[in-house]
């Protein structure tokens, strides 16, 4: 094996690795695609969060929902280490699950993250720990990973603000069923929409088998012009044909299934493709959705959702154009010999 041949392995071999990179990135985001945040101008307390939740499950089709907002800084401390910490706190109201406080489903109490309960109890295995916050004694019932101080706990009363919400629906159906929400409830918000850059993501997944399968494209018209009809009954032409011909039937059905996964907004495709002005104001109202994604804090979990669905596009279009370097210098040495 010659040294370019070895540095086009190479090449394929690293832009595999990346491949499975974005890969491994984008399924780490798929949870948050049944999960659609809302941005309350007008926030709520406990009192008329259990006054929607009730009145939700008397709906048709309810919605499971939790909201949520960082009430602000607060001291905690543990009696028996005599330690203390100052932690953001996260009151919550709803389904906890869907900001990733499942253990709070189940039991009262609160989470902390690794940080605050190693400087509490001096180890991050500390369930059914009490640590004190004001006059409240809280059990610990789970530890969440999270990118500065915080505790996570149940709102009270009227006391506490909730100015965000997470809606438990498909994204593809997220902006209509949030703006729903909102109306039914009386709320005043917005929805964030991450479903167009979601189907991004995955659309972009498609590009490394998409070179691949054009390279198999390219090796088979080759593989086509060295047929001739007076030598197709040797053995030699009639296994060529067959492994053409098995050859395009993969390509055309991977070409199918690839195409089966493209995904698409739907306010993506115009009511009237006559209409012109559609794409400049879609782009517009998209550019307006990016900037209040950037500019709303969503918490750690969604941070950490939007540098997957970052690094998953990265990765993806890296091995891509990788793979295409590698298959065009195949080619390039193929013509030469």
């Amino acid at each position: 094996m010659d040294r370019k041949k070895k540095i086009r392995l190479a090449v394929l071999a690293a832009a595999a690795l990346l491949y499975l990179g974005s890969f491994w990135a984008w399924k780490k985001t798929q949870p948050f695609e049944n999960r659609v945040p809302l941005v309350l101008s007008k926030p709520v307390n406990a009192d008329e969060a259990q006054r929607i939740w009730d009145a939700e499950r008397e709906e048709e089709a309810p919605v499971g929902f939790c909201f949520w907002g960082e009430v602000g800084e607060q001291m905690v401390s543990c009696r028996e280490t005599g330690a203390s910490a100052r932690v953001n706190r996260i009151a919550l109201w709803g389904n906890p699950e869907l900001l990733g406080a499942g253990s709070l489903a189940w039991r009262d109490g609160c989470l902390i993250d690794r940080e605050t309960a190693q400087t509490l109890f001096g180890t991050d295995r500390c369930e059914n720990q009490t640590l004190t916050a004001g006059e409240k004694r809280l059990p610990v019932v789970g530890i969440r990973s999270d990118i500065r101080p915080a505790m996570v706990s149940r709102a009270e009363g009227n006391q506490d603000h909730l100015n965000r919400c997470v809606l438990a629906v498909p994204s593809a159906q997220g902006k209509v069923q949030g703006e729903a929400f909102l109306m039914r409830w009386g709320l005043e918000g917005t929805v964030l929409d991450f479903y167009p850059f979601q189907a991004l993501c995955r659309n972009l997944l498609l590009l490394f088998p998409g070179v691949l399968l054009g390279s198999l494209g390219l090796s088979l018209e080759k593989e086509r012009k060295n047929l001739t009809l007076e030598g197709i009954r040797s053995r030699k032409q009639l296994r060529l044909l067959g492994k053409s011909l098995l050859g395009i039937a993969i390509l055309l059905g991977s070409l199918w299934l690839l195409g089966r996964q493209v995904t698409v907004p739907g306010d993506m495709i115009p009511s009237r493709w006559s209409d012109f002005s559609f794409w400049s104001r879609w782009w517009e109202a998209q550019r307006e959705n990016f900037q209040r994604i950037l500019a709303t804090s969503l918490g750690s979990e969604w941070l950490q959702m939007q540098a997957n669905m970052v690094k998953s596009m990265v990765c993806s279009t890296a091995s891509a154009m990788l793979a295409l370097w590698a298959v065009r210098r195949e080619n390039h040495a193929d013509t030469a010999d």
